[in-house]
């Protein structure tokens, strides 16, 4: 921001100024009540009368409402003619109050934040040649930008006297000092708002990560400010500058048009490319223009990026890709499209090469770019509200004659179909990308060689203890007992369990075709420093919760999205830990539509053969092939009270003996316990519960739970990638 400003108000208004040192005295005309004044200065507070008589120029009353109507009236009582009054043309009628106002335009429609607004607020004043301010609108009072530029041009503020309803008696309002010193001769360089279209000085938004004050929305960062917000200072290496241009089509001033545009936007061209670091980790990477030619892709920004994927692919980076694009370059034709298919080509290779590629999404993705690079990467995140699609909105509308609705082809939108990972706020996103890159960091270092396994040592008396222990729990509580415990609503959920076993977990989100499944969660963290892979069937901890995330029945979108997760995991050789606890794949219309068998089918069938270690825990329910989906693993291992079934207790009696009340008896038939299950060797653990099983005991049991995790690691990330394979999937066919 620009810095502390010094405002001059009353004694009981708790409102006093930090910078200045203040004395007592008496306001002139004033009644008995007292003020703060600069211990240097003359007292500031004014009787209207007396701004009039000093003031050169009209008086302009920037505000709106009643206020405003106040403050105009006060003027036509000490008969003063000369005042305007701030409104907007579509509002000019009733801003046009008694006396002697004329309205100073702030713009054509009404907004109250133009009221506010130091832009607007100046226009009015070069408009109607005011010399001084009389603002009743709070937020304009207390701007520091408005306060040193109107100090600049000789302009004095004034803020109604606290307590004066008269609005006779008014206050003046001065920059700090400090403020004065710190931005002497400062220039402003407005720039426009894109979302709220109003004008805001560039260097104070560029300071808060180029968000509007007035809206909070994005404005568009060029190359050397989105380098300067993301990467270490000093780091940039430029990649591939000066390609020389090419006119496939001979298109008419083409070079021309090229010209002018470079010349205008200070750019070579449409995307600029490099090496960099975050907090010292390299990275390869491109930053697209917008302000060049919309940003669209032609031969040159293809060959710039292909070439930089392909040195990132040599040297082993982690590539970066911040898109802001209208698509292919018109002017270029077939040449321009062919671009798409090299940029992905080129990052096919880099993928195999198990190079991880971050894609971002900014404000406007759309065209070709989409249809490429854009919507590659490993990770895919977006900017708030950025315009991301294929074809645009106006096209659509065109082509299907009809009115798009509200925050179609947002991000938010694409979050909720599943087409990206997260979005991230502008102010996180160097953060969220630390976290990332750490997670994905190569290091030829063995994690588990951290592991501090320590051997427990157990005597026969306790061992004996145990295994008492152990029988009476199972004879104290019945299968179907354990059902009812399984569905506790205040039983541990899985998202509980991931925040104390895991940290700097970052969750990913969707199945890049259709939705994101929030039945099923799933991203990347850290366990003792070890990148794993998280994917968990959640429930809720109430009835919003369970509504959110259908109660822990995925849709083949969650069990899509889970693949993708663990497909990314293998390719990164990361260890996937799953969390089970569904009362089933959920069975609906919608789920059959886009094949809710298949996607439970995909599942077992990779991770059969999933080159990395995979743990399942049961850690509630687990019903049917839903659980299965996410139990095909190394190890399963379960809770005391969790069950693992075929189907529910219910189903089961209603398929058998076509009567559900037997559920009670068709619990014990099943054997779906977790003792029953390690008995038979499909469960290899089972971490016993205390007697009341809530968040509050969950942490005893993940202190359990983490040391046995880390010796799983430890000898399952010895083994050799083959063996992994081969030894789960003897489990499977020879065990059953």
């Amino acid at each position: 921001m620009l810095g502390d400003q010094k405002k001059y108000v009353t004694v009981d208004s708790g409102n006093v100024g930090e910078k200045a040192s203040y004395s007592v005295e008496k306001a002139e005309k004033a009644p008995e009540k007292k003020v703060l004044t600069p211990a240097a200065d003359v007292t500031v507070t004014h009787h209207l009368s007396s701004i009039a008589e000093i003031t050169a120029g009209s008086l302009m009353v920037v505000g709106y409402g009643i206020r405003a109507k106040g403050a105009v009236r006060a003027c036509a009582q000490i008969k003063c003619e000369d005042v305007w009054v701030t409104g907007t043309e579509d509002k000019k009628r009733g801003f046009s109050f008694s006396g002697a106002a004329k309205v100073a335009m702030l713009g054509k429609t009404f907004d109250q934040r133009l009221f506010s607004n130091t832009y607007a607020i100046l226009s009015a004043v070069h408009e109607c040649g005011a010399s001084a301010l009389l603002v009743v609108d709070d937020q304009a009072a207390n701007d520091e930008l408005l306060s040193l530029l109107a100090y600049q041009e000789g302009l004095n503020i004034y803020v109604p006297f606290e307590g004066d309803k008269t609005f006779q008696l008014w206050v003046q309002v001065l920059p700090s000092e400090e403020l004065l010193a710190e931005k002497a001769n400062y220039q402003v360089e407005w720039a426009k708002c894109p979302v709220c279209k109003l004008m805001h000085d560039k260097h104070a938004v560029l300071s808060d990560h180029g968000i509007c004050p007035t809206c909070h929305g994005l404005y568009r960062l060029n190359s050397d400010e989105r380098i300067a917000e993301t990467f270490d200072e000093g780091s940039f290496e430029e990649w591939n500058a000066g390609i020389p241009e090419t006119d496939p089509l001979s298109f008419p001033d083409f070079d021309a048009l090229i010209e002018r545009t470079r010349k205008k936007s200070g750019l070579e061209e449409a995307v600029r490319c490099g090496k960099a670091s975050i907090v010292g980790m390299p990275v390869a990477f491109c930053v697209m223009e917008a302000t060049f030619m919309m940003g669209s892709m032609g031969t040159v920004v293809g060959e710039k990026i292909t070439r930089t994927v392909e040195r990132a692919t040599a040297e082993r980076l982690p590539l970066v890709i911040f898109s802001a694009s209208g698509g292919a370059r018109m002017q270029e034709g077939l040449c321009s499209l062919m671009q798409m298919a090299k940029t992905s080509a080129a990052l096919k290779r880099h993928s195999e090469s198990g190079n991880l590629y971050i894609s971002v999404l900014t404000d406007p993705t759309t065209g070709g770019v989409t249809a490429s690079f854009a919507m590659l990467g490993d990770i895919i995140l977006a900017e708030p509200k950025a315009l991301i699609g294929f074809a645009g909105p106006r096209v659509i509308e065109q082509t299907i004659g009809q009115k798009l609705p509200k925050g179609f082809q947002r991000s938010e939108f694409l979050l909720e179909h599943g087409f990206i990972d997260g979005i991230v706020e502008r102010k996180d996103l160097r953060n969220r990308l630390i976290t990332i890159l750490t997670l994905h960091k190569k290091d030829d270092k063995s994690y588990t060689d951290n592991f501090n396994i320590k051997k427990e040592k157990s005597t026969m008396a306790q061992k004996k203890r145990e295994s008492i222990k152990m029988i009476t729990e199972s004879v104290k509580k019945s299968a179907w007992d354990r059902v009812l415990a399984s569905r506790m609503n205040d039983r541990p959920i899985a998202s509980d369990y991931i925040d104390l076993l895991f940290d700097d977990f970052v969750e990913f989100h969707g199945d890049r075709y259709f939705k994101d499944d929030q039945a099923i969660i799933g991203g990347i963290a850290a366990f003792h420093g070890m990148p794993v892979t998280v994917i968990a069937q959640e429930k809720g901890h109430n009835t919003k919760e369970n509504l959110e995330h259908n109660f822990g029945m995925p849709s083949p979108d969650g069990y899509r999205k889970a693949l993708r997760l663990m497909k990314q995991a293998e390719k990164f050789n990361r260890p996937v830990i799953c969390f089970v606890d569904t009362p089933g794949a959920f069975c609906g219309l919608e789920a059959e539509e886009r094949g809710q068998g298949e996607a439970i089918a995909r599942n077992l069938f990779e991770m059969s053969s999933l080159r990395t270690p995979i743990l399942s825990i049961v850690i509630g329910e687990g019903g049917s092939g839903g659980a299965l989906a996410l139990a095909v693993a190394d190890e399963v291992w379960m809770m005391e009270n969790a069950v693992y079934s075929i189907l529910s207790p219910e189903g089961y009696a209603s398929i058998l003996w076509k009567d559900s009340k037997r559920a009670k008896e068709a619990a014990g038939a099943m054997k779906m316990t977790a003792k029953d299950l390690k008995e038979m060797g499909i469960v290899k653990k089972v971490f016993f519960e205390p007697e009341k099983y809530t968040t509050d005991t969950l942490p005893k049991i993940t202190e359990k739970m983490d040391k046995e995790i880390v010796k799983f690691l430890a000898e399952k990330t010895k083994i050799t990638k083959e063996q992994l394979v081969d030894e789960r999937y003897n489990f499977f066919s020879n065990g059953y």
